[in-house]
């Protein structure tokens, strides 16, 4: 028996969402698949999107965005010394402030891809997870957030540990989706 997973991502139906603030800088973001991002990084611009209607949702302490998420001052100081184990923190600049954009750099080969629901480019990569089993290797991770090789960096995923870590800080904004 494995412990629990959960996709993790910025709750984005409640929570505000920040864009890039032109297309030029949202073409300096790199791709995210695991890597170092951090050499040569610099701030990027971004600002709160306002939906069509004037309607504002709350801004989270953790936000949603393209790419990543954005983590406030204080979700990055809270949560900092246990997610900088998984990944890297990146500064990006909303006006005056700084917001945190978390990029995933464990990555753990725990997927049982015989036993899990899963749909390929004509290539044989992965284009789509429906349906999850994991390894039992999973429960050794403990408190944890991670890729995996599949998909990279681009989703991200949680042990039970991690979603507890969250909800025990009061860290808004996060979902976690059992898979």
């Amino acid at each position: 028996m494995t412990d629990s997973v959960f996709l993790a991502q910025p709750d984005v139906e409640v929570h505000r969402v920040f864009v890039f603030i032109d297309d030029e800088e949202a073409a300096k973001m790199p791709i995210r698949d695991g890597r170092d991002l951090k050499a040569g990084w610099t701030a990027l611009q971004v600002r709160p999107f306002d939906e069509k209607g004037g309607s504002k949702k709350p801004i989270a302490d953790i936000s949603g965005m393209v790419g990543l998420p954005l983590f406030s001052a204080h979700a990055y100081d809270a949560t900092r010394g246990v997610l900088e184990k998984c990944g890297q923190f990146l500064p990006f600049r909303c006006g005056r402030e700084t917001l945190w954009g978390f990029n995933v750099t464990k990555i753990v080969d725990c997927l049982d891809e015989e036993k899990s629901t899963v749909t390929r480019f004509r290539t044989g990569r992965v284009m789509d997870i429906s349906r999850y089993t994991f390894k039992p290797m999973i429960a050794d991770l403990g408190v944890c957030v991670f890729g995996i090789p599949q998909l990279g960096g681009s989703r991200y995923y949680a042990t039970e540990g991690m979603k507890r870590f969250f909800e025990d800080e009061g860290i808004t904004g996060m979902s976690f989706t059992p898979l």
